[in-house]
């Protein structure tokens, strides 16, 4: 899972400089709407930086497939929870 996480964020970071933006993140985000894109890149930026780094990337991807707790921050990640 982190590897493919790792594959993911390294083709979303177009500028190389491992951090994802809200934009990069609505890009990659698995066909869901800029609403619901925005909600994941605010669950998973937990410190509220405004970037997101490979860690919580690959953190909230396996929120995902680990939890059923939709208050994961990764929970969204993959489209809406209902």
């Amino acid at each position: 899972m982190v590897k493919v996480s790792e594959v993911t964020f390294a083709a979303a970071d177009a500028e190389g400089d491992g951090r994802l933006t809200p934009l990069q993140i609505e890009r990659i985000d698995f066909g869901v709407n800029g609403q619901l894109s925005a909600e994941t890149f605010a669950r998973i930026d937990r410190n509220g930086d405004g970037f997101v780094s490979v860690e919580k990337f690959a953190r909230a991807a396996r929120d995902v497939y680990s939890s059923n707790d939709p208050q994961m921050p990764g929970a969204v990640m993959f489209g809406p929870l209902d």
